[in-house]
């Protein structure tokens, strides 16, 4: 990457103890071999393909956060379809993901996407896979124990939320900037 060696940059107006922080990390990164474990990870990154497929979506997540949330789901239910087919079925690779990014800063701007890590050999066939499931959920082919196992976990968080500070500091954290924001992110309206 250009440096052999240990970097590490401690911010200028740091104090003596985050200077000294940041010496610490330098010799512990040496004493466990840190360059050598970047040199394994790109020489095994080296020989993988990325295989990824994008699904436009067309969503403004502040003027229609059902349907926002809808995706989401829709995004859960790849990630188990694209896990039994591509982990499961093909044995191409363990850990393919799935997920949605929608954008309040340009409306109508979104996609869902899967992905996955595999042999270059192994791409074409985990690709075709990958637009073979993506074609099933246009044609709205969903089971309802995909359905189940999609949303259950969501569910089930939704009564710990209103006891996590995360959770509340979320929606403070909204309140003044973007009210509208912060009246979708209640329980309640979640729920519904």
């Amino acid at each position: 990457v250009g440096v052999n060696g240990i970097v590490v940059k401690s911010h200028g107006g740091t104090d003596a103890v985050g200077f000294a922080n940041a010496i610490g990390v330098a010799v512990d990164m040496a004493a466990n071999g840190f360059n050598g474990l970047i040199t394994q990870e790109l020489a095994r990154a080296g020989s993988l393909a990325l295989a990824q497929v994008f699904w436009p979506v067309n969503i403004d997540p502040d003027a229609d956060p059902q349907a926002a949330r809808a995706i989401a789901v829709l995004a859960s239910i790849m990630r188990l379809k694209v896990t039994a087919e591509i982990r499961e079925a093909l044995g191409a690779t363990y850990s393919p993901s799935a997920s949605s990014s929608l954008s309040s800063l340009y409306p109508g701007w979104g996609y869902v996407s899967a992905g996955a890590e595999v042999k270059p050999e192994d791409a074409d066939k985990v690709i075709q896979a990958m637009e073979k499931i993506v074609s099933e959920l246009r044609a709205g082919v969903v089971s309802d124990d995909e359905f189940s196992r999609a949303i259950t976990p969501s569910l089930e968080a939704l009564p710990q939320n209103a006891t996590s500070n995360g959770y509340w500091l979320g929606l403070i954290s909204q309140a003044q900037g973007r009210p509208d924001v912060m009246e979708r992110g209640k329980l309640s309206a979640i729920e519904k």
